[in-house]
């Protein structure tokens, strides 16, 4: 969120809430906080861009006051805005009894699983043998998937296509990618194309399936057909012309989502989802065809890092939502430097690939949510999970998703419950570089032994019984 002027409310209010808060320095220099926090409050109901304002420029004093007061009047302010029950309410600074505190939860939860005491996380076993490294075979995988985010030439290069096609090419398979964003994801906020666009993508697609007649072909059905858009009837056609097996990816597969599963699932050999928590899948009585993956197969390359050069503190990127911005506020007045990236995915705006993941490297620590706006429950297991594991940052995300499935907290990530927390945490992390070092490299070794993108591609092909590759006969139409 950028800092920014208080000048959106009518200007007696504005007047009031800047007044209010200039009693309140009085008053905490006068040692009487509840009554600081009693104006600050009445400021916040004036003009809660006053107090943001205050949080981000006032006094050294009164920054924290602001943010905290801040949190409390934004839509989640219930939640990430109170003080945690153990370690009390965040400072500028960690003092030393809170410093050791934190200390012994990170220690104990490092002993109990060094000891054997903590289980392996329930999915730890989600790709088959850990110690299983089998080749694989030189199968042909097309990717009909966006090239840009939604589809929309105005955005950012689509992670999705980019990590498939490179971790299929890695793992040894003859990938190739055709670029689907004039059939797929039909909607008003999309950049459109034209309807002779669209007939020759059609006619290019069909043209690149019977040319490079595929062993396997992985769509992207993140989005309900229209008109103008790919369907489950060609998706049929070509899995029963080209004999090959089809894989649909539907990343946002969750219960608050539009349901893409019933359309695609029977004209599909398997589903791939990234939640396991959604009940869709369960209600089309096709949950047969679910295949669960733990974050996209990455190319890993892009992240490697050796924990040295870390330049700067913490690191936030995504898009101006899940309350991303009030994260940045409250980390700010407290004092923690944070290098934050927030953006609407338009190209020019949002960092490519190769910057986003130059921040990542870079970064000792990063914050991350997987809340799912317009739900008070719902959160992911995001991407930027597994990249920050890759990227050997400390990765501090907000309690709710089911991570704990693949890592164990404390011990490969660190859970924040609330905004003091996160501040609390993130100051000791910095403050102390064995235990950030720790986490982080036992996190990176953690992920290289059971959620590699080789083993994604394995456990995934032994699915589909793909075991060899295939030179299918064409069915005529």
């Amino acid at each position: 969120m950028s800092p920014h002027d208080p000048t959106n409310a009518p200007e007696g209010l504005r007047d009031s809430a800047i007044t209010c808060i200039r009693l309140a320095v009085g008053r905490l220099e006068e040692r009487r906080p509840a009554e600081a926090h009693a104006l600050m409050d009445m400021a916040a109901r004036r003009d809660l861009d006053v107090v943001l304002f205050a949080a981000l420029h006032g006094p050294a004093e009164i920054r924290p006051m602001a943010a905290a007061t801040f949190a409390l009047h934004r839509p989640r302010g219930g939640e990430i805005g109170r003080p945690c029950a153990i370690f009390g309410a965040a400072g500028l600074t960690l003092d030393p009894g809170k410093a050791a505190l934190i200390r012994t939860v990170f220690d104990h939860a490092q002993a109990a699983f060094e000891s054997g005491a903590t289980p392996p996380p329930l999915l730890s076993g989600l790709y088959g043998d850990a110690a299983a490294e089998p080749d694989l075979p030189p199968l042909r995988v097309l990717f009909v998937m966006a090239r840009h985010v939604a589809a929309n030439p105005l955005c950012i290069e689509s992670d999705l296509l980019f990590h498939f096609m490179r971790s299929a090419a890695r793992a040894g398979l003859e990938a190739r990618a055709f670029a689907a964003d004039a059939l797929i994801y039909d909607s008003p906020t999309k950049h459109p194309f034209t309807d002779g666009e669209i007939a020759e993508a059609r006619c290019a697609l069909d043209e690149t399936l019977a040319a490079f007649r595929p062993d396997l072909l992985v769509f992207e059905g993140n989005f309900l057909p229209t008109p103008r858009t790919l369907d489950p009837a060609w998706l049929s056609d070509a899995r029963r012309r080209h004999g090959c097996r089809v894989v649909t990816v539907i990343p946002d597969c969750y219960d608050l989502a539009q349901n893409c599963f019933a359309v695609w699932a029977d004209a599909s050999d398997a589903v791939l989802v990234f939640n396991a928590e959604a009940a869709k899948p369960y209600l089309t009585g096709q949950d047969d065809k679910v295949v669960l993956a733990c974050g996209l197969p990455f190319d890993e390359a892009l992240f490697a890092a050796d924990g040295s050069g870390k330049t700067e503190a913490m690191t936030l990127v995504g898009t101006n939502a899940r309350n991303r911005g009030d994260l940045v506020v409250l980390l700010t007045a407290y004092g923690v430097p944070i290098s934050a990236r927030l953006h609407n995915r338009r190209a020019g705006e949002a960092p490519d690939m190769d910057e986003y993941a130059a921040l990542m490297r870079a970064a000792k620590l990063t914050c991350n949510t997987g809340r799912v706006e317009n739900s008070r429950t719902l959160s992911l297991v995001t991407g930027r999970c597994f990249e920050a594991i890759l990227a050997k940052t400390v990765l501090l995300e907000e309690i709710g998703s089911r991570l704990d499935d693949y890592f164990v907290p404390f011990v490969h990530y660190v859970p924040y419950a609330s905004a003091h927390q996160l501040v609390m945490f993130s100051q000791f992390l910095l403050a102390h570089d064995d235990v950030r070092a720790r986490i982080a490299e036992q996190a990176h070794a953690w992920h290289r032994a059971h959620y590699t993108s080789g083993r994604f591609w394995r456990a995934l092909l032994a699915r589909l019984g793909l075991t060899r590759a295939t030179v299918p006969d064409p069915v005529p139409a």
